[in-house]
């Protein structure tokens, strides 16, 4: 029988395609010796401009986590995240309550900059109470000039 036309147009694609599928198997995938291949992972580095990372010594947020009213004072315990120059962070559990009047109460304002809050007059810090080093710094100050504090 003598094929047709047809069929041997037919024969040749479908040797053709599988000349093509055999060029393209998606089986068929190029390895890298691992000795050879490079590190899956980037290391960058970058340096913030001092004017867009604000104070050279740090910034930070404050917010009230909870809030009373004590002898005309707005009252409050708080948590902060504090970010220093190098961009290295610190957050916490401000453990001592601060006080401010109503007036200046800065979280009555649009948001400003203000300074970490001191303890009240005659606050004691429990024994072996561990401190992160941003509020164990303003504590310190506040132990070495007994007229820093809230109102």
């Amino acid at each position: 029988m003598i094929p047709s036309k047809i069929e041997r147009d037919q024969a040749g694609f479908a040797r053709e395609v599988a000349q093509l599928n055999k060029q393209n198997d998606p089986h068929a995938i190029p390895t890298i010796d691992p000795g050879s291949q490079e590190s899956a992972t980037k290391n960058y580095a970058f340096t913030v401009p001092s004017a867009l990372r604000g104070s050279e010594h740090g910034n930070g947020f404050i917010t009230p986590t909870r809030r009373w009213r004590d002898n005309g004072l707005d009252c409050y315990y708080g948590r902060y995240e504090f970010t220093y120059p190098d961009g290295s962070m610190e957050d916490g559990e401000i453990v001592w309550p601060f006080c401010y009047y109503p007036g200046a109460d800065p979280f009555t304002q649009p948001p400003h900059r203000i300074p970490f809050p001191f303890p009240l007059a005659g606050f004691k810090l429990p024994p072996d109470t561990p401190l992160p080093p941003q509020e164990k710094s303003v504590y310190e100050e506040w132990l070495n000039d007994p007229g820093l504090s809230s109102p």
